[in-house]
Order: structure tokens, then C-alpha cells, then sequence
């Protein structure tokens, strides 16, 4: 691990415990398929670093799978649950691999089984971790609550929840990392979701981890794994808290969304949202009222019309859950939304309005009032071939965030990217991107007033 550095720029990190030096997820990737449309599954991770280690969080409906991943993965036995639901294989767990070699063409991890039905792919990086904990390893079936035993003090828990329902997020005690379904959380449509969550239990113990779900259809699981910490970096003073994300608006809804639990009065949820074959104008509302910056939305006609834009609120209250509904007006069609909630320190209240800019390409300018301005970049993009996702990744000293991929057999793959940086110059300045064979590149860029404070942060993720 680097020097920790003290930092006037804006550094961007996933939720965290206010003690010590914690690991950090460094970047996530998520993926989910409806049915009937393809026998595999794949994610791909922008340049990874060695020693980092890959997290892999899945559930599907095949009795087996075959596994292709940069590194190979390890599946730990007691993480992975297995059994029969109205008459049909159901898998899911956690599989994960400490990487030996830097990998700047990115990491792929990728699936095939025997059946084409719904599944759900979460795929990780993680810095500062040591060692697996492999008695902590556990599952249960037809439960979203599982009991887990720490060997050691200061270990993080990992966990994997899935169900059959109109909504699933992470439960009281788990910082929700990410979450992945192909409906809106909507009673009317249940169907197939995701979640991965993570916690650090200070003693060596036994605690109890819930995932919450909503108009269950009762198809659950959940998978838990912890590790030791290894060297863990500085815990910064701003961090991304928790994300949420949705990747296609199946069975014909014109509409999408996520949840994401126990948001907190004065934090800003900014929300990336993307879709493929349609002109209309997209729109985004929620339990509080987004502003979608009309100088982010860009539209143009590639083989389809896609179209892209971003979206934040600033809450005026906590709420138990935050829901978004992403209104594309026609369905069903290939779409990808990401939502993080950000500390209210981090970020001013109202975005740099004049750096708001879209563009029809993978490299573009923008320009900043201020010095230090947090800057966020949408890109999305496919690359004319159907279920052949392959990696994006951000250029320009922007870092990673999320990504997330519509995996499909009857159009082209569709994957999106939110990244972040610290503009630190008042000036123009180049948004940039890379995607093998790209095909339709879209890019939107919104950066928002300078950070109010400065930061103690690790200087190498967000």
C-alpha cells in the first residue's frame, strides 16, 4: 500500500466505519439477464491491482456452472447454497481470488450454464484484505437471515442475498455495496434480484446478518464469507456510503429503479441512467425529487436511439428506503441506472451547472467554475455484437466506480460506466473513455462546487 497523503482534491471511497485504517472496495460490476436470453453471464472489472482481491456474488437458476475469470476463483464450499424452488435448480454464493498480477486490460469474470433463465452477477474489487476466514463460510435457503461466527477481531463479512421479489435491499447492520435486478422495485412485477452487502464485526463472535425483501415470492437465499484485514488503506474523510443499481426493464414495463436503505438528511444521491432504443426524454423520480441536468442528457441515433443522463438529489430527510423509478415511456428495452448516496460534506448542494455537457463520442471537454470540483463521467456504449461485453474503462485520471452490463442474445451488449475525479484546476478539461470495438459511445459529465473540506485519503481509490 501507497503513503497515506494528505489531499486538497476530493477522494472517492466506499462506505466505511469511522475507526482505523478498513478495506475499500475499489470497484464494482454488476450484470443480471433475463430469461430465455443467453446461457452466460459475464462482468468485467476496469485495470485491477495486484494483490487486490476479486469478490464474486452470484445466484442463478442452473444446477451448475462453468466459471472463466482472469485469475481463477475459489468457491469455499460453505458460502455456496444449492436447491430445488417450484421445480427448478437455484445456486448462489460468493467465490473470490487474491490477484497476483496488475491486470490493466481489466478483469473478466464470466459464467456459462446449462439453463437461460434469470440470473444475477456482482463481481468486486477490494483493497486490504488478508486472509479468508473459512469457518465464517455459511448459506442458508428460504431465509434472507443468516448467523455468522468471526474467528478474529476486525473481520469484514461478506454477503450474498438473493430473491424472487418486487424489492430486496440490504438489512439493519450491512453497508449495501451494490444491488442488481431486471424490474423496478414494483409489487405488480416481482422478479429475480441481487444484493451484495458487507459489514465489519470488531470481535471475534457470532452475529446475525438480514437482507429485507418485499412481496416475496419466497425464492430466497443468502450466502455469508469473511476475511481478516491485511494492511488495509487510510480511511479517508469522504467515501461513497452505499450504491444500488438495475439493468433492464423486463416483462414489459416502461420503467426501472432501485433501492437504497437508511439514507441520511443532507446526503446527495446521484443517479447515472442510460437506454438503449428509444428517443424519448428520460426522466427520474423518487422518494425525494431528482434534478436531471438537461446538459447531461445527450441522444443520438446509432443503430437505435440511446440516450443518457444524470440525476441527483440532495434529501431533506433520512428515509428508511429511497426508491428511484427511471420512466423510459416504452417497454421492454436494454437500460442500466447506478445510484450512490455521497456524504453531504463531500459535495456542494447544487451542481456546477455550466460543466454539464453530453456528447456522442468517447472524448469530450467540459469546464469548471472553481477549483477542486468534484467531477462525475457517465459513459456507455456496445460494441455491435451480441453477448460479447468486453471492458470500459475511464481515462483522464477519472476512477471507476461502477459498471454495469445488459447481457443479451438478440441485441447488441450494452454496458455503462460511472466514474469520478477532482477537477482541480478551474478550466476546460477532457472527459475520456476506452471500449474495445465501440460501437455507440455516449459520454455525460457533471462536476459539482469545490468540496467544503479537506481530505486525509488514500490516494490510489476512489
Amino acid at each position: 500500500m501507497r503513503k497515506i497523503l494528505l489531499l486538497s482534491a476530493l477522494l472517492f471511497l466506499f462506505a466505511l466505519p469511522a475507526w482505523a485504517n478498513v478495506p475499500q472496495l475499489v470497484q464494482s460490476c454488476e450484470a443480471a439477464r433475463p430469461n430465455a436470453w443467453s446461457s452466460d453471464l459475464e462482468c468485467w472489472l476496469a485495470a485491477t491491482t495486484s494483490g487486490n482481491w476479486i469478490i464474486v456474488k452470484y445466484s442463478n437458476w442452473a444446477a451448475t456452472a462453468t466459471w472463466t475469470s482472469t485469475e481463477t476463483l475459489t468457491f469455499t464450499a460453505g458460502a455456496q447454497s444449492s436447491w430445488t424452488f417450484s421445480g427448478f435448480p437455484r445456486t448462489a454464493g460468493i467465490g473470490y481470488v487474491q490477484t497476483t498480477s496488475n491486470h490493466s486490460g481489466g478483469f473478466q469474470v464470466k459464467y456459462h450454464d446449462s439453463a437461460a433463465n434469470v440470473n444475477t452477477l456482482i463481481v468486486e474489487e477490494w483493497a486490504g484484505l488478508g486472509s479468508v476466514d473459512s469457518g465464517s463460510a455459511t448459506q442458508a435457503t428460504s431465509t434472507l437471515s443468516r448467523t455468522v461466527t468471526t474467528a478474529a477481531t476486525n473481520e469484514i463479512v461478506f454477503i450474498e442475498c438473493s430473491d424472487s421479489s418486487a424489492d430486496l435491499y440490504a438489512g439493519s447492520g450491512l453497508t449495501q455495496n451494490n444491488s442488481i435486478a431486471i424490474t423496478a422495485p414494483n409489487a405488480s412485477n416481482a422478479n429475480f434480484r441481487g444484493v451484495s452487502g458487507s459489514a465489519i464485526v470488531a470481535a471475534a463472535t457470532t452475529t446475525t446478518f438480514t437482507c429485507s425483501t418485499a412481496t416475496s415470492n419466497s425464492a430466497q437465499q443468502i450466502s455469508a464469507l469473511a476475511f481478516t484485514q491485511s494492511s488495509p488503506p487510510a480511511t479517508p474523510s469522504i467515501n461513497i456510503l452505499q450504491g444500488c443499481g438495475w439493468n433492464f426493464n423486463n416483462g414489459g414495463t416502461s420503467s426501472g429503479g432501485c433501492t437504497l436503505p437508511n439514507v441520511t438528511a443532507g446526503n446527495t444521491i446521484l443517479a447515472a441512467y442510460t437506454a438503449y432504443g428509444t428517443s424519448a426524454t428520460l426522466g427520474l423520480t423518487g422518494t425525494e425529487t431528482f434534478t436531471c441536468v438537461s446538459g447531461t442528457q445527450i441522444h443520438h441515433v446509432y443503430s437505435a436511439d440511446d440516450s443518457q443522463i444524470i440525476c441527483f438529489v440532495r434529501l431533506t430527510s433520512s428515509h428508511a428506503t429511497f426508491t428511484s423509478d427511471a420512466s423510459l415511456g416504452v417497454g421492454p428495452l436494454p437500460a442500466e441506472l447506478a445510484m450512490v448516496e455521497i456524504p453531504g460534506s463531500a459535495l456542494a448542494s447544487t451542481a456546477d451547472s455550466g460543466s454539464a455537457t453530453g456528447y456522442a463520442a468517447q472524448t469530450g471537454s467540459y469546464t469548471t467554475a472553481n477549483n477542486n470540483e468534484p467531477t462525475f463521467m457517465l459513459s456507455s456504449d456496445n460494441n455491435g455484437i451480441a453477448t460479447v461485453p468486453t471492458t470500459m474503462a475511464p481515462g483522464n485520471s477519472f476512477l471507476p466506480i461502477v459498471g454495469i452490463i445488459v447481457y443479451n442474445s438478440s441485441v447488441d451488449a450494452q454496458q455503462m460506466l460511472l466514474s469520478a475525479k477532482v477537477t482541480a484546476t478551474a478550466s476546460t478539461s477532457t472527459a475520456s473513455w476506452t471500449f474495445t470495438t465501440s460501437h455507440a459511445p455516449l459520454t455525460s459529465v457533471l462536476a459539482f462546487g469545490p468540496a467544503p473540506i479537506s481530505f486525509v485519503g488514500y490516494p490510489v481509490i476512489y
